[in-house]
């Protein structure tokens, strides 16, 4: 657990918001960016064994971005 107001939703980038940072041309440089891939991570409750003390596993998800993604760029 974290403490209450570690995290502000207002400070939240969505996926989309930053395909469209990572895509948009930056003034002086040639080269541009393209985003390959979003991939969420999601707990994977099949990995607890019933106690919160138990190795705690993640699984990439194709659908699920709501709170925890990786992406990559090139």
């Amino acid at each position: 657990m974290v403490p209450i107001g570690t995290h502000d939703w207002n400070k939240f980038v969505t996926p989309e918001e930053l395909q469209v940072m990572i895509e948009s041309p930056i003034p002086g440089v040639t080269t541009s960016s393209k985003l390959v891939l979003h991939r969420g991570l999601v707990l994977d409750p099949s990995s607890q064994g019933g106690r919160l003390s138990d190795c705690i596993r993640w699984k990439l998800s194709d659908t699920d971005l709501d709170v925890n993604y990786i992406s990559h760029a090139v």
